[in-house]
């Protein structure tokens, strides 16, 4: 009797995923777009660091192992693709399926706090002299931990790399999701930021938003492929979030990476907050979504791992 087909959870989720995005789609009369080559400036490098990482896992575990099969290193290539597209395709729709704004809410919350608010502002003024001459150190800090993470575990620990692949899907596919609960625009929008460049990619993509509201769903099929990656999101915040999990998972199976990732991770919750992309609560969401998706990537991988296991006949199953 042959055993039944096993959907690998990767392909399950990312067809969850494009399901949501067919349905919002054809209920809203959205169009889904691809990435063109006008529009993948460095806010869409994003979509390829973790792209190069499964790269290297299929290089080396092509060159360890020569019987291995390209399979799962090339499914799990395709699912994060198709999950990016997915992931940026409904945070530029947000203003389309959800009219609700909790910006207001969630900037009284952050005068409530206002102490921690200007703390890493002051903070990252401190730094501002020493990063003078890396406007973009931001966005290249937050993409590294993607690049060093895939790379270091397909080649340091291949045997976990699966569950730090999972756990970033999941990551990526419920943080657009929490764009779509919770919509609201950051805290830019009443105050500037510590960094001008950021100040002025916050604007641009605000001004993105405010055509595309304006003119409608057509200017999203005239213009969607071209600004895929100047939606805006703040709660969740992914950058707090992808940065906790990279950091999980060198703590437990990398540790040497610590003493990059610690640094980082602080810059990066600061800077978050200075830069005013986002508000205070949007960085504690975030790392607790990133604890979830780790959680059910180690869940989805138990079963596969156990069926792995042999089952030894010698001895009775009851005593």
């Amino acid at each position: 009797m042959s055993r039944p087909i096993r959907i690998p959870v990767e392909v399950a989720f990312t067809g969850a995923m494009v399901f949501l995005m067919l349905l919002l789609s054809a209920w809203y009369h959205l169009p889904i777009r691809l990435p063109s080559g006008s529009g993948a400036d460095v806010m869409g490098v994003q979509l390829f660091l973790p792209l190069a990482g499964i790269g290297v896992w299929l290089a080396f575990t092509l060159l360890t192992n020569r019987k291995a099969s390209p399979w799962r290193p090339l499914l799990a290539l395709a699912c994060y693709a198709i999950v990016m597209v997915v992931h940026f395709n409904l945070k530029l729709w947000v203003p389309f399926v959800r009219t609700a704004d909790y910006d207001p809410i969630l900037w009284q919350m952050d005068q409530m706090a206002r102490p921690v608010v200007d703390a890493c502002i002051a903070m990252r003024v401190a730094l501002r002299p020493l990063l003078y001459f890396w406007k973009s150190i931001y966005l290249w800090s937050f993409l590294s931990l993607f690049y060093i993470s895939f790379g270091y575990h397909a080649i340091r620990t291949p045997d976990v790399f699966r569950k730090l692949f999972l756990a970033a899907l999941f990551l990526q596919g419920m943080g657009a999701i929490g764009y779509l609960l919770l919509p609201a625009i950051g805290p830019f929008i009443y105050e500037t930021g510590t960094s001008a460049a950021i100040t002025q990619a916050q604007h641009d993509m605000l001004a993105v938003r405010q055509m595309s509201v304006a003119a409608g769903p057509q200017w999203l099929s005239d213009n969607g492929s071209a600004n895929l990656f100047a939606g805006l999101g703040a709660m969740p915040s992914l950058h707090a979030g992808c940065s906790f999990l990279f950091l999980w998972f060198a703590w437990k199976h990398g540790r040497a990476l610590l003493p990059t990732y610690i640094p980082i991770f602080a810059y990066i919750l600061v800077t978050a907050i200075a830069s005013r992309w986002h508000y205070l609560i949007d960085l504690p969401v975030g790392i607790a979504l990133a604890r979830l998706a780790i959680h059910l990537a180690h869940v989805a991988d138990r079963p596969r791992a156990e069926a792995d296991t042999p089952v030894s006949l010698a001895e009775p199953v009851l005593a």
